[in-house]
Formats: C-alpha cells, sequence, structure tokens
C-alpha cells in the first residue's frame, strides 16, 4: 500500500512537475509576445495603437460574417435537397419549409451578423445579407415544383414572344426573374392569400421588395402585370413603406393608385408625375434633383431615399427604376426590385451614374 502510494504520490508530482512547465512556457510566450507588442508599438502614439486595434476588431467582424454567409447557404441547400427527395405532393409542408428555412436565416443574420460599433451601439447588419435579401434566396430555393432553372430558362427562350421585348434576355442569370416567367407563361403559378406586408418588411428602413413576388406580381398592371412591368410602384412601395411604417403601401396598392390616376401610359410604361403624384395625395415630400450627382449623394447621406429612372445598360435593357437608400464609405446601397444580387452589393456612383435619366428624393411630409 505505501508502496503504491508513493508512485502514485510520484506520478502526481509528475503531472503537476509538467503543468507548472506548461503554465511556465505560456507565461514565456505571452511574456515574447508582449515584448514584441511593447516593441512595435513603442514609437507609436495612442491613437494610433487604437486604429491597430480598430481594423483588427474590423477583420473579425468581416470574418464573422463569412461565416454567417456559409451558415445561410448550408441552410438554403439542406432546404432544396428536402425538396428534390420529398417530390412535389405536399404543397403545405414544402411552405413550412420555406418558412422554417427563412426564418432560420433570419436570425442568423439579425443575431450574428449585426455587430456592434466602437461605442457600443448596434450597427445595420450591412450592404449584405440583409433579412429580406435572405428570405428571398430561401423562398426562390424552394418556390415552385420545378427547380431546373436552366430548362425553365431555355422554355422562355423558345416562347420570348408571349412576353415584352428584351424580357427574356434580361432575365439571364436571375433565377427569381426566370421562374415567375415561367409560372407566368405555363399558367402554372399560385398566388398565396396572404399578400400583406411582413413584420420584418415593415421594421426596416427601406424594405427591399422584389416586383415579381407571388403575393402581387401576377396583378395586373399596365400592358401586363407588376412582376414584368411594374418597377416603379414597387420602388414607389418600397420607399412609401420605409418612410412611413404603414402596411397599406404594397406594390400592388401603388399600381392600383397608378392605374386609376393614369399614370401609366400604354406602350411606354409608368409616367415619372406617378411619384409627385402620389406622395402629395399621401403625405409625403417629393423633390426631382435630375442627374446631379452631388445633389443625390448629398440626399442619401441625409438619409433620404431617392428612386432613379435608369436607361439601358446595367440594369436593364429597356427602362427601369430603382431605390438608392443609403450609403457609407463613398458606397451607396441599391433596392432593385427586378434583381436581388444587384439588391445585396455595395456600388460606387460612377458604376451607373451615366444611365440616370432622372432622380427623385422623398422625405417624410
Amino acid at each position: 500500500m505505501e508502496i503504491q502510494q508513493t508512485k502514485e504520490n510520484q506520478g502526481g508530482n509528475r503531472v503537476k512537475s509538467r503543468s507548472k512547465q506548461q503554465t511556465g512556457k505560456h507565461t514565456i510566450r505571452k511574456q515574447t509576445m508582449r515584448n514584441q507588442i511593447i516593441a512595435q508599438t513603442g514609437t507609436q502614439t495612442g491613437a494610433q495603437i487604437r486604429n491597430q486595434m480598430e481594423k483588427t476588431k474590423s477583420i473579425k467582424r468581416r470574418y464573422q460574417r463569412k461565416i454567417i454567409l456559409l451558415r445561410i447557404e448550408q441552410l438554403i441547400l439542406l432546404a432544396v435537397i428536402v425538396l428534390l427527395l420529398c417530390g412535389s405532393g405536399n404543397a403545405s409542408a414544402l411552405a413550412e419549409g420555406a418558412e422554417q428555412v427563412s426564418g432560420k436565416a433570419e436570425r442568423l443574420v439579425s443575431s450574428e451578423i449585426a455587430v456592434r460599433d466602437g461605442d457600443g451601439q448596434r450597427t445595420k447588419n450591412g450592404f449584405g445579407y440583409d433579412s429580406s435579401t435572405s428570405r428571398w434566396l430561401g423562398e426562390i430555393a424552394l418556390q415552385g415544383k420545378n427547380l431546373d432553372i436552366q430548362s425553365e430558362y431555355k422554355w422562355l427562350q423558345k416562347h420570348k414572344a408571349l412576353f415584352p421585348k428584351n424580357k427574356v434576355e434580361g432575365a439571364e442569370g436571375n433565377a427569381g426573374l426566370i421562374h415567375f416567367l415561367y409560372t407566368y407563361g405555363t399558367g402554372t403559378y399560385t398566388v398565396p392569400e396572404q399578400k400583406a406586408l411582413k413584420k420584418e418588411e415593415l421594421e426596416q428602413d427601406i424594405p427591399l421588395l422584389m416586383q415579381w413576388d407571388v403575393r402581387w406580381g401576377y396583378e395586373t398592371y399596365g400592358d401586363s402585370n407588376i412582376g414584368i412591368c411594374g418597377c416603379a410602384p414597387t420602388c414607389l412601395a418600397m420607399v412609401a413603406v420605409g418612410l412611413t411604417q404603414d402596411e397599406r403601401f404594397t406594390p400592388a396598392m401603388v399600381a392600383a393608385y397608378a392605374m386609376k390616376s393614369d399614370y401609366y401610359l400604354a406602350g411606354t410604361g409608368t409616367k415619372w408625375a406617378l411619384f409627385a403624384g402620389f406622395a402629395g395625395d399621401y403625405g409625403l415630400i417629393c423633390r426631382t434633383v435630375g442627374t446631379d450627382r452631388s445633389a443625390i449623394l448629398a440626399e442619401l447621406k441625409k438619409g433620404n431615399p431617392v428612386i432613379c429612372s435608369m436607361s439601358a445598360g446595367t440594369f436593364t435593357l429597356g427602362g427601369h427604376f430603382i431605390v438608392l437608400c443609403g450609403g457609407e464609405n463613398g458606397k451607396i446601397r441599391i433596392n432593385d426590385p427586378n434583381n436581388i444580387e444587384f439588391s445585396n452589393r455595395e456600388w460606387s456612383m460612377e458604376e451607373f451614374a451615366d444611365e440616370i435619366k432622372n432622380a427623385w428624393v422623398f422625405e417624410k411630409g
């Protein structure tokens, strides 16, 4: 017993000795790192050191964003796999799965991508995946019975005479629009019972609404429907909801107003007069700023959204409307009612300024 106990004690002493050695090595490493930092920053001012710390924090935040985006992509991929395995027989289960994926993505974005600035205040999610964009990506991955977007686009190319000029060509690479046009052209679409704006859309500064959303995309507008030619009323709806948080202002409501008030010109599109007319009738302020880049940037800096009429180029092969809804560090955030990818990146004014035909700034009345 004594011999065994002695061995156990010796073993314990060896463990303690190793622990002390490891602790000593850890302390030496920490001291060495501290000495290196002191050597590197000894000639720097306090402000310079703080700047280095802020850069480190910024890198960490960007890394965290990438991790969360990867998680969202994994969720969407999982949802697609589930759909392929389940088939198309259970529409209610698919809808429930879409809602679950959407909710998980939004919770991840709101809780983990959103960071805190130097003053400890919560900042916006930035120009990447906001809750609208992640929701749309999830719904696009799950909606419809046919997920073969390439086959759908081939069908559109064969039947492009059914759609306005350049509409099919302009849809290339735009999965959400392709699926909308395909279901519309084949008559396989369904309109949901619930068409109201969602809570998260009402809570955002300027929500991202897509003109081909099934809640209103198939509603008649002009020569076709909102999904095909309703970019102007959709942009105006985004601005109106963002400034007022009024759930009445859906793209369908604005489109109906435009038609009733004769703001749509057959064969051409929405009249520019819609913006001032709607603003006047619903208590908003609308001012024309034209193509003056400095004026547009100044309004965005004040936090005022700007709707732009665009000529053929980056955003369209014909004519189009987009919303400029903020910016930081010389970059601009765009809500394109027709293209999620364009709404999911930062832009510089130089990239599209030459394509602006006219612009209108909006404020609360």
